[in-house]
C-alpha cells in the first residue's frame, strides 16, 4: 500500500480507519461515525 500511495500527489488527503475488535472485523464503519468524520 505504501508504494501505491507514494505514486500519488503529496497534497492528496489520506484517510485511514483502523478498528480492532476481539474477534476481528465486526461490520462496516457506522454511518453516524462517517458523518462525524465528514467522510463521503
Amino acid at each position: 500500500m505504501l508504494r501505491q500511495l507514494q505514486d500519488l500527489g503529496p497534497n492528496l488527503p489520506l484517510r485511514l480507519a483502523v478498528f480492532i475488535a476481539d474477534d476481528g472485523q465486526q461490520d462496516y464503519l457506522p454511518a453516524t461515525v462517517s458523518d462525524v468524520l465528514n467522510w463521503a
